[in-house]
C-alpha cells in the first residue's frame, strides 16, 4: 500500500528528488520517475548546482534530451523528468499570473460560440483556447466547459486559438489549427503570437502532443520572454527550488 508523498533527507538515485512516497514494505518510491529503491541503495546523486545551470540553459536552447543527456552524462530519463518539470512549473506560475491579473486562466467555451468572427472559423470548429493581453504579455486563457465566468468583458480578447474540427483537435493536428484575430487591430499582436508558438512547437516533434497546454504555456513564456531575456535564469530558479 502506497502513502501519501513526503519529504525526507533521502534523495531518488535517479533524478536526485526527495519527494518520495514510503512503500508499506519499507522501500521508497520516487513521485517524478517513479523509481523504487530502499534506503541502503540511496547515494549522494542530488544533481550539483553546475548540472542544473546546464539543464537550465539546455532546456532554454530548446536542445534534446538525448544530446543533453549525452553531454552531460546523465541518465536520458532524469533529463526528461527535470524537462518535463520546468513545463510543470512555469505553467503553474502561468496560471497564478493569470488569476492574479484576470481572475482567471479558463474560459467557458460557450464564449467562443459568441466570438464576432466566429462564422468565419467553420461550422465544426473546436475551441482550444483564446488569446488575452495581460500587462505587457500575451497568454492563452484555455477554454473549457466548466470554467466558470469571468469578470472581464470579451471585447478584452485578441482573438482564438481553435481547431478545424474534433479529429484536429484530439490529435493536435497543427496544421488545422488556426488562430483567429478579433478585429484588425488585433491581428497586429494575435497572429504573430501564435505564429511563433506554433514554430516553436514544430522543434519538438510531434512530443508535445501528450502534454499539449503545458507546451503552450512554454511558448508562450518564451515568447513573452523574448525582450526580456530572463528565461535562462528562471528555469535556473526553478530547478534550484525543487
Amino acid at each position: 500500500m502506497q502513502h501519501v508523498v513526503i519529504h525526507t533527507t533521502l534523495e531518488c538515485p535517479t533524478c536526485a528528488t526527495t519527494r518520495l512516497y514510503r512503500l508499506a514494505d519499507g522501500r521508497f518510491k520516487c513521485s517524478l520517475c517513479r523509481k523504487v529503491f530502499s534506503a541502503g541503495d540511496n547515494r549522494h546523486s542530488r544533481l550539483s548546482p553546475l548540472i542544473r545551470e546546464e539543464l537550465a540553459k539546455a532546456f532554454w536552447k530548446m536542445d534534446g534530451t538525448a544530446d543533453t543527456a549525452e553531454a552531460l552524462k546523465l541518465n536520458i530519463k532524469t533529463v526528461q523528468k527535470y524537462f518535463s518539470l520546468l513545463r510543470d512549473n512555469l505553467a503553474k506560475h502561468a496560471r497564478l499570473n493569470l488569476i492574479q491579473q484576470l481572475g482567471s486562466d479558463t474560459l467557458p467555451t460557450n464564449w467562443f460560440e459568441s466570438f464576432p468572427r466566429r462564422s468565419s472559423c467553420g461550422h465544426h470548429a473546436q475551441p482550444l483556447a483564446a488569446v488575452a493581453k495581460a500587462g505587457d504579455n500575451l497568454n492563452f486563457l484555455l477554454a473549457s466547459p466548466d470554467a466558470a465566468q469571468p469578470v472581464f468583458p470579451e471585447s478584452a480578447l485578441l482573438g482564438w486559438l481553435y481547431a478545424q474540427d474534433d479529429e484536429s483537435k484530439q490529435r493536435i493536428n497543427l496544421d488545422r489549427i488556426h488562430c483567429q484575430s478579433r478585429d484588425s487591430d488585433s491581428i497586429t499582436l494575435a497572429i504573430p503570437f501564435w505564429r511563433f508558438v506554433k514554430q516553436g512547437l514544430i522543434r519538438y516533434q510531434g512530443g508535445f502532443r501528450h502534454h499539449f497546454y503545458q507546451y503552450l504555456r512554454e511558448m508562450e513564456f518564451r515568447y513573452n520572454d523574448r525582450q526580456k531575456q530572463r528565461g535562462p535564469d528562471i528555469c535556473l530558479h526553478f530547478l534550484a527550488s525543487e
